[in-house]
């Protein structure tokens, strides 16, 4: 009984760590139409159960066994299952570095924001703080943060074909030239290579520190960090452009072309339209503003018919597909650390498999341990019945061999290892074997040691049948290691 508790214990414990590792594999893969496959597994594996239990102590199992590992895997397939189908994705547009200059300011200032689940499922957008938007950041799986257009500076270059480690040394020399502040303070990242160019990424070193300083102590674990202008739609034929609202002024972040974008900061909406004009003379755009001003942007756009307005959602922004990810240029220091909290109950699990094993295997050592002194004890016993006088005890069942041996030698009965019964059989088998293959072989000398008789041919023979033949009369044949002319011929009994 105990050492079906064990093992019971021992088969739901690696269920357990299985079921909670794979369904959070598979939380990451998984749609809702995968998740009806998964559900007929967790039947098939319960009404399997009462099998698994019979064919472990071959006894009938106990209802109670089955019920309650039943109403286990209703817990796993209900409770655990349900929760890990679902990878949510938080994205987020950060003010300006010049509207949002400190750690105080930057907490307390609205951000857009959208909460995805599989990234195309919309649950939850609109205008937070990040202080109010706390609790989302630490449920997300994944902060996506749009780096505000005016913060990061986007070239589409011609890269000459380098390996990873001398591109990241080449790219700061290769855009210094471009940028009115010390490449050293900046984090300069790149997409990969399209069509023979790049799009290099700039943004100041301290300002996505600090960005991603407080997203860390809020709570998020697994952020990348994009250009918003690349986040923005791209319309076929048009430049899209965004205005985000601010206190003490807006941002506006424009999409020029695929690889392309840039973005400024204005303190009024004339001076906003008056630079869109000014930076995009002859194209039609696409602007998108919040819904609280479409009615104010409409008005000053009314004689504009090449700007057409609209209000700001989040079908307007998407991440990009493109591997430009701003972090990547941080250091060691800033990327994401391994998140352990969803391994906690699996560590956990697998700690008491081990403490389970351990303690069986304790169990067992401990049982065969006392047969083992019983089954000493027993011999000893029985040797001093039969041998009353005996005070030297060391190993019962070889003295008793010995003495068995020595009584009947002393009877006058051969024992099968002596001189005579293994000569006699030898011989018998000699002349047997070389009658029926018919070869005429000869035997140089014959020596009785080692409680075996060794025999010393004039000639090699096959020695198959023979060590047949002597297997049928309980003996066995080795030959030699240093001559084949030398065969031990030794008692198998």
């Amino acid at each position: 009984m105990t050492c079906r508790i064990i093992g019971l214990v021992r088969w739901l414990v690696v269920s357990s760590v299985f079921s909670v590792r794979s369904l959070d594999t598979l939380r990451k893969r998984s749609t809702r139409d995968e998740r009806k496959c998964i559900e007929p597994w967790f039947s098939d594996l319960i009404q399997a159960f009462p099998n698994i239990v019979s064919q472990h102590d071959n006894t009938r199992p106990n209802k109670t066994v089955i019920y309650g590992a039943w109403a286990w895997f209703a817990i796993c397939s209900g409770h655990v299952c349900t929760p890990y189908f679902t990878l949510s994705t938080l994205l987020l547009r950060i003010p300006p570095h010049a509207i949002a200059k400190t750690e105080p300011v930057l907490l307390v200032q609205p951000c857009a924001y959208m909460f995805c689940v599989k990234r195309d499922i919309v649950q939850r957008e609109g205008y937070a703080t990040l202080t109010d938007l706390a609790a989302l950041i630490r449920s997300a799986d994944q902060v996506v943060v749009m780096m505000a257009a005016a913060d990061v500076n986007v070239l589409n270059m011609v890269v000459p074909p380098l390996s990873a480690a001398k591109l990241r040394a080449a790219l700061p020399n290769l855009i210094e030239e471009k940028l009115l502040c010390d490449v050293a303070d900046c984090v300069v990242t790149s997409a990969p290579n399209v069509e023979g160019s790049r799009s290099v990424a700039v943004v100041q070193r301290a300002w996505l520190a600090l960005v991603v300083k407080v997203l860390r102590e809020l709570g998020a674990q697994h952020i990348s960090v994009s250009p918003e202008q690349l986040c923005l739609v791209q319309q076929e034929g048009r430049v899209s452009a965004a205005v985000s609202a601010y206190e003490h002024g807006s941002a506006l972040a424009m999409r020029l072309s695929v690889h392309e974008g840039l973005g400024i900061v204005q303190d009024t909406p004339e001076d906003i339209l008056h630079a869109l004009r000014s930076l995009v003379s002859a194209s039609a755009i696409s602007l998108y503003v919040p819904s609280v001003s479409l009615l104010q942007y409409q008005t000053l756009l009314a004689q504009d018919p090449r700007i057409k307005v609209s209000a700001d959602n989040s079908s307007r922004w998407h991440v990009p597909a493109t591997a430009l990810d701003l972090t990547a240029g941080m250091g060691a220091q800033h990327q994401a650390k391994l998140n352990w909290q969803p391994w906690r109950w699996s560590l956990a699990l697998a700690a008491a498999l081990l403490l389970v094993n351990t303690l069986a295997l304790n169990i067992d050592w401990l049982r065969m341990n006392r047969e083992a002194a019983t089954l000493r004890a027993s011999m000893k016993q029985i040797y001093l019945t039969v041998y009353p006088k005996e005070s030297v005890i060391l190993d019962p069942l070889l003295q008793m061999r010995q003495k068995i041996a020595a009584a009947q030698h002393d009877a006058g009965v051969a024992a099968p290892d002596d001189f005579i019964s293994l000569a006699a059989e030898f011989g018998q088998v000699w002349t047997d074997v070389m009658a029926a293959s018919k070869t005429n072989a000869a035997i140089a000398g014959i020596e009785y040691r080692e409680r075996s008789l060794w025999i010393h041919l004039k000639s090699a023979i096959p020695s198959a049948a023979m060590r047949s033949a002597l297997a049928e009369r309980k003996l066995t044949l080795d030959i030699a290691s240093d001559s084949e002319l030398t065969w031990q011929i030794g008692s198998a009994k």
